[in-house]
């Protein structure tokens, strides 16, 4: 009897130890569950931050692209308009040296053609000379040493002497043009040109008309 009560008992502890280890295993595996659920729900806020981080790390660099085209298209900007402002300039500037030239407020300087001419002419002949001169983009003109004004006056005086702004000169009258020389040269040469016209109007004389260039010139 006492071995079968025994026995009882026994199966009883196991049971019961059976019973704990069971409980032990669940709640050893709940833990697991949950740690492991409590694991990846770190590791999605963890990501979910680091994905916030990256969006705003790269909203930041777009914002900062956006004002780095801005600034450039900007200077893009100030640049043209420098550029405009400096090419207004430089054609002002350009424009009141050559009116200065023109007007003959300063010496010219430069290379050009030297035009020779040892044939009596009327005063209309100087005044045709000098506007086909300047079509011709002539810079500034001496005739004689006297140089060539908006007001220069030519006329012929009672000696029939040709006088240019209260200057007597005659011939050979020798014209300095300072310009561009190749436009010049081929301007007064060409079939329509001044030379042409002279020497057409003036036959049998042609060695009395003479066109050279010339580097270097200096008028007063």
């Amino acid at each position: 009897m006492r071995i079968k009560e025994h026995l009882t008992n026994l199966k009883k502890i196991l049971t019961i130890i059976v019973f704990i280890i069971a409980i032990l295993i669940g709640s050893l595996s709940s833990y697991l569950i949950v740690s492991s659920s409590y694991k990846s729900l770190i590791d999605r806020r963890t990501q979910a931050d680091r994905n916030k981080n990256t969006l705003n790390e790269l909203s930041l660099l777009i914002s900062q692209n956006q004002k780095l085209i801005a600034n450039r298209n900007s200077l893009e900007e100030e640049v043209e308009q420098l550029k405009t402002t400096y090419s207004a300039t430089r054609l002002v500037r350009q424009n009141i040296d050559d009116y200065v030239l023109l007007l003959g407020d300063e010496p010219a300087k430069g290379n050009g053609v030297i035009l020779t001419i040892d044939i009596d002419l009327a005063p209309f002949w100087f005044i045709d000379i000098v506007n086909d001169l300047f079509d011709l983009g002539a810079e500034a003109i001496e005739i004689n040493g006297v140089r060539y004004t908006p007001k220069t006056s030519i006329i012929k005086d009672m000696d029939s002497d040709i006088v240019v702004n209260n200057k007597k000169i005659q011939k050979p009258y020798i014209l300095k043009i300072v310009g561009e020389t190749n436009l010049l040269y081929k301007g007064l040469t060409n079939k329509s040109g001044l030379v042409e016209k002279l020497k057409l109007n003036f036959p049998n004389k042609e060695d009395k008309i003479i066109l050279i260039t010339k580097e270097d010139m200096y008028l007063n």
